[in-house]
């Protein structure tokens, strides 16, 4: 079985105040998810599907070419689940997955909610 591919198959603001990103992940490599991540005071992420020994992490940047790990770790370790972005690490410009395997191929699917709680002046 080869992996997925990773891509992302619907950007879609369901309303004013929220976005909804959904896409596919594979084992290996990077898959940018979104940008104008900055206007959102939260982000949740779920995972499903088979994750055969890949792990997924969250990865930000502020200008969309040097990506980090959260203050506060977000990742998929061989698992799927729910997690979200801490408060306090709020604020990025862009936000991507970074994935790596120990040779399996992983068949996963992401959920992605941002919401704005707050008008911002």
């Amino acid at each position: 079985m080869a992996n997925t591919v990773k891509a992302v198959t619907s950007d879609t603001v369901v309303t004013p105040s929220m976005r909804r990103i959904i896409g596919t992940l594979g084992a290996d490599g990077t898959l940018v998810v979104g940008e104008n991540m900055q206007e959102y005071d939260s982000i949740s992420i779920s995972l499903t599907g088979t994750p055969n020994s890949s792990v997924q992490t969250v990865q930000v940047s502020n200008d969309g070419t040097n990506y980090f790990a959260l203050p506060t770790a977000v990742a998929f370790s061989n698992t799927t689940g729910y997690k979200t972005v801490a408060l306090a690490d709020l604020g990025f410009y862009s936000m991507r997955f970074s994935g790596a395997s120990a040779g399996g191929s992983s068949d996963l699917a992401f959920q992605i909610n941002c919401v704005k709680r707050h008008k911002r002046h």
